[in-house]
C-alpha cells in the first residue's frame, strides 16, 4: 500500500492555507448542480467550466459512478458505490433505505433539502429522495427548456431559504431532438429535430463528416444550456458554495453509439467536477477523484459529521488522501465495472470475465488495449476489481 500523502500538493495555484475556514465554522448554504450528457473535453464545449474555474477548486480527472445519471446520482447523493447503494437498472431497483444520504444527514441537522429536477427518470425517487423535504420534476418542451424551469426554480428557493440549506438542481443535457443553429444546411443528413431513433440509424454508418455534424448539434445545444447556467450563477449570494458535476457522459457516434448508458468508454465516464464558494482557494487538483467523494466532502464543508464508513473521502486541498482505487459500474445494456488507479484504467465484462487495461495518459482515447507491457498491472488491477465485487 503506498503512503498517504496531501491533496495540496497536487494542486495548482493553491493558497498555502488551504480553506480559509476556521475550526468549528461551516459552510450553511449549498446549491448542487448535477447535469448528464455532457460532451467529452475531446469534442470541446467546456470552456464555460474553464472560465468558472478562474473563481474555484477544478478537479481536472474525474471518473463518473457509472455511465448513466440514475446509479451516478445515487452514488454522488450517499458517497456509495454501485454494489453498496444498490441502484443499478431500472427494473424496480432502488437505493437501500439503510443507507443514510447526505440530505438526511443534513435535514437531521435542521437544514432545508428539496431537490429540483429536470430528468423524466427521475419521475420515480427510488429512495434518493431520503432527507429531502419536497423532491420536484419540472417539465418542458425539450430538455432545456426543462433545465432553465429547474434553474428558476432553483434559485428562487435559494432566495427564499431561511437558515442553512441544501438544494439540489439536476439538469438534462443536450439530447435528440436537438435545436436548430443558426444557418444549419438543409444538405445535411442530420438535421435538428430529429428523433434519438432516426440519428441512430444514420449515425451506426456514419462517415466522419456526418459525425462531425452530429457533434455540433450537440455542442450547440450544451452551449445554449451553459449559457443559462452561467446566468444562474451569476445571481447566487456570496454566501452559498455552488457544486457542478456532471453524472456521466454522452456517445457522439463513438463505435456508432449515440446516448448514454452503453459504452464504459471515458466519453461515458469523464465528466466536470467544480466548487465555487466561500472560503475556497481557487486553483486544480489533478490527482483521480470520484463521484463517492462529493458526499465526504461536503459534510467536511458544512463541519457536519455523517456515517464512518463511507466509500469516498474529502478531497478538499490539505487534507491527507491515501492510495485508493476508484470504480464506475453499469448493469444496463450487459454488466462491466471499472477500476481507476490515476492513469490506468481496467475494464471487466460482467458476462464473460474477461478484462481490458487502458493507459489514459499515453493513450487517452482508449484506442489501445495494454497487455504485456503492462502485465502485471493488469493483474494487480483485476484483483482489486475482483476484490472490490466480492468475486472469486
Amino acid at each position: 500500500m503506498r503512503a498517504p500523502f496531501p491533496l495540496l500538493a497536487l494542486v495548482i495555484c493553491l493558497p498555502l492555507g488551504g480553506c480559509d475556514q476556521s475550526e468549528g465554522e461551516g459552510i450553511t448554504r449549498i446549491a448542487l448542480v448535477t447535469i448528464d450528457g455532457l460532451a467529452h473535453p475531446r469534442h470541446g464545449g467546456l470552456g464555460p467550466f474553464e472560465d468558472w474555474s478562474q473563481g474555484g477548486l477544478r478537479f481536472s480527472r474525474v471518473n463518473a459512478a457509472s455511465n448513466w445519471a440514475v446509479p451516478s446520482l445515487a452514488t454522488l447523493l450517499t458517497g456509495r458505490n454501485g454494489r453498496d447503494h444498490g441502484l443499478t437498472d431500472l427494473e424496480g431497483a432502488r437505493c437501500s433505505q439503510d443507507l443514510v444520504t447526505l440530505a438526511e444527514v443534513m435535514s437531521a441537522a435542521n437544514w432545508t433539502c428539496r431537490a429540483v429536477l429536470s430528468d423524466r427518470f427521475l419521475s420515480e425517487p427510488r429512495g434518493l429522495d431520503q432527507g429531502f423535504e419536497t423532491w420536484s420534476l419540472v417539465a418542458g418542451e425539450s430538455s432545456l427548456i426543462a433545465s432553465q424551469a429547474a434553474l428558476d426554480s432553483g434559485l428562487a428557493q435559494l432566495r427564499a431559504a431561511q437558515g442553512p440549506c441544501f438544494i439540489w438542481l439536476h439538469l438534462s443535457g443536450p439530447r435528440p431532438p436537438y435545436g436548430a443553429p443558426d444557418s444549419w444546411s438543409a444538405d445535411c443528413a442530420l438535421q435538428p429535430g430529429q428523433s434519438l431513433e432516426r440519428m441512430l440509424k444514420l449515425v451506426r454508418d456514419a462517415d466522419h463528416e456526418l459525425r462531425n455534424d452530429l457533434i455540433a448539434l450537440h455542442l450547440h445545444d450544451q452551449a445554449l444550456l451553459l449559457e443559462s447556467l452561467g446566468v444562474w450563477l451569476d445571481q447566487i449570494d456570496k454566501e452559498t458554495l455552488v457544486v457542478l458535476v456532471g453524472t456521466n457522459g454522452f456517445e457522439l457516434g463513438e463505435q456508432g453509439r449515440l446516448g448514454s448508458g452503453t459504452s464504459m468508454g471515458e466519453e461515458a465516464l469523464a465528466v466536470p467536477f467544480l466548487l465555487l464558494g466561500p472560503g475556497l482557494p481557487v486553483g486544480q487538483v489533478q490527482r483521480r477523484v470520484g463521484h463517492v467523494d462529493l458526499m465526504p466532502t461536503l459534510l467536511d464543508l458544512s463541519r457536519l459529521r455523517g456515517p464512518h464508513d463511507l466509500g469516498g473521502i474529502s478531497i478538499l486541498p490539505g487534507r491527507e488522501a491515501p492510495w485508493r482505487p476508484l470504480f464506475s459500474s453499469t448493469s444496463r445494456a450487459h454488466p462491466r465495472d471499472v477500476v481507476y488507479e490515476e492513469g490506468l484504467k481496467l475494464l471487466r465484462d460482467g458476462e464473460t470475465g474477461g478484462v481490458s487495461l487502458y493507459d489514459l495518459d499515453r493513450d487517452p482515447d482508449e484506442r489501445m488495449i495494454h497487455g504485456s507491457r503492462l502485465g502485471s498491472d493488469r493483474t494487480r488491477l483485476r484483483q482489486v476489481l475482483l476484490d472490490h465485487l466480492e468475486l472469486p
